[in-house]
């Protein structure tokens, strides 16, 4: 009765009320006198008495058959309130129940569990690209690829959005850790196929072992979520597992959150520009934008340990929207200060950038606000940018080509490489990754394909830029291959604007200048050779 307390009071009521009325006619011979006044014979005793009969049983039966089905809808109720409504899977609030039996299994057994965090890669723009419609059914294919990858004795949980957490039994080391991890993996490498849209999505996942002298479930949880945001600062479909002494108290995300909206508002961001060279002569023709973040306690932090985060809590579009806006200004200063040199100023822009419906109004706000020539400004754009959503992506795109933006796909080959991209785009240069020029002069196949990439660029009208160049013997190949532009640490680090600015002006001098400490300080002295002479 403990399972329905309203329906077993009734049904109780409903017995009671039967035996106080049986026994209270009995007592007093109610019936007997009911009888005797009543204006019928004795022979209608037989319609009477079953009726008197049929009143407290059927009363009764309806106060049991009550309490029974209340009883099962309450235990099914129950049921569902574990299960995620969207996946079948079962919910977060079943999470503590399944933690506790597998650590309990891992102590009989002498074994470990495996708690690994997944969360899925730019799943914000697929909801943006494509609708949250689209959205769920992927998720629903995702929980389901996730049950196929995991072992009979293995649970998946639907975390929460596109997170989930998978407890793994029976671990014996964390080898087999990472062997659940990469099966995860696998099983979503495999396009998805929604009507005639595919969609290609990965995971990050952060990997805790666990034992029985682990700490408590919410410590285990946020320190594999935390190795789940290190492995996305490696690339995607990555994963980490997390040193038993770098457990994570509960709310390191919401801190890091805070603290970048607060960086946003407090101006703690600042661009560093990169020199990008003629290869022919090592002129300096551009600069790429990098952001950092001047942090008041941790210094300047790389965007490898935050860009994720900005991305996942969509602060990348009001960060993107400054950098926007900066990167203009900044090239209209350069454009003022030396109008006979030709400079280009490039910016990466993100498939969440790309997904917002005003993006258009955004650039057309920067442009007019800086009066910046828009020939001046270069949107590099990843290939997996691009793939989100292809249609959308073009049309933005189009509108930036249209106000006389110039456009870069960058990261080439290190994505879906389609040929396609470079025709359809109107692209106007291509970037080689730095994992194909790391190779160059050593590896036959990376110096074939570059090769064959440049001359096909070159075919289809566009210029090639090579980054992450760091050799001499790198550059001087680049230049025997006939790539257009390159840059990287052989040139030059990301440099403050003013570092910039000093190069330009030693670079459109009509004599050399001399020795220049803030200058030379911060540029390799060759590089610096080189910028001066050639330009």
């Amino acid at each position: 009765m403990r399972d329905d307390p309203r329906a077993a009071r009734d049904l109780a009521l409903a017995v009671i009320a039967v035996i106080v009325v049986t026994m209270g006619a009995l007592s007093t011979h109610a019936v007997d006198r009911a009888l005797l006044m009543a204006p019928f014979g004795f022979n209608n005793l037989n319609g009477i008495i079953p009726l008197l009969l049929a009143v407290p049983v059927a009363t009764t039966i309806f106060s049991f058959r009550r309490y029974r089905d209340a009883s099962q809808a309450r235990k099914e109720l129950a049921k569902l309130s574990m299960l995620d409504s969207l996946t079948g899977l079962p919910n977060r609030r079943s999470l503590p129940a399944w933690y506790q039996r597998g650590l309990a299994r891992a102590i009989e057994d002498a074994s470990h569990m495996a708690v690994l965090f997944v969360d899925l890669d730019h799943f914000k723009a697929v909801n943006d690209t494509h609708g949250h419609d689209i959205g769920d059914q992927l998720l629903v294919e995702v929980a389901q690829r996730l049950r196929g990858a995991v072992r009979p004795s293995d649970r998946v949980v639907r975390y929460g959005g596109d997170e989930f957490v998978i407890l793994g039994n029976d671990i014996v080391t964390a080898q087999a850790a990472t062997r659940l991890a990469e099966r995860v993996i696998e099983a979503l490498q495999a396009s998805f196929e929604f009507d005639t849209q595919n969609i290609e999505i990965s995971a990050s996942i952060g990997i805790a072992v666990v034992d029985t002298n682990s700490a408590s479930m919410d410590v285990v949880l946020n320190s594999a979520d935390a190795a789940m945001y290190e492995a996305k600062t490696l690339g995607t479909g990555r994963f980490v597992v997390v040193d038993p002494g770098r457990w994570q108290q509960p709310g390191r995300r919401t801190r890091q959150d805070k603290e970048l909206r607060e960086a946003l508002a407090a101006g703690q961001f600042v661009l560093h520009y990169q020199p990008v060279v003629a290869v022919s002569d090592a002129s300096m023709v551009g600069a790429e934008a990098l952001i950092r973040w001047n942090h008041p306690e941790r210094g300047l932090v790389f965007p490898g340990e935050f860009i994720q985060d900005l991305e996942d809590s969509g602060l990348i579009v009001p960060v993107g929207t400054w950098v926007l806006g900066e990167v203009c200004r900044q090239a209209r200063e350069w454009q003022d200060a030396f109008p006979n040199k030709q400079f280009k100023v490039k910016l990466n822009v993100s498939a969440t950038q790309l997904a917002q419906a005003d993006f258009g109004d955004v650039i057309t706000a920067a442009l007019r606000k800086t009066d910046v020539r828009p020939d001046g400004i270069c949107f590099e754009i990843t290939e997996s940018a691009l793939m989100h959503d292809v249609a959308g992506a073009w049309a933005m795109l189009r509108q930036a080509k249209d106000r006389g933006i110039t456009l870069a796909l960058d990261d080439f080959g290190t994505g879906y490489s389609s040929l396609n991209h470079l025709r359809r785009f109107n692209l106007d240069y291509l970037k080689i990754d730095k994992s194909f020029v790391d190779g160059l002069g050593k590896s036959p196949e990376d110096t074939a394909i570059i090769e064959h990439v440049i001359g096909l660029s070159h075919a289809l009208g566009l210029k090639v830029v090579a980054e992450g160049i760091e050799q001499e013997d790198q550059y001087q190949a680049l230049r025997r291959l006939g790539c257009d532009f390159a840059q990287g640490f052989f040139f030059s680090r990301g440099q403050p604007a003013d570092v910039i600015t000093r190069l330009l002006r030693i670079a459109t001098a009509p004599a050399r200048p001399a020795f220049d400490p803030e200058v030379d300080g911060v540029v390799a002295p060759l590089t610096r050779e080189r910028l001066i002479v050639a330009s």
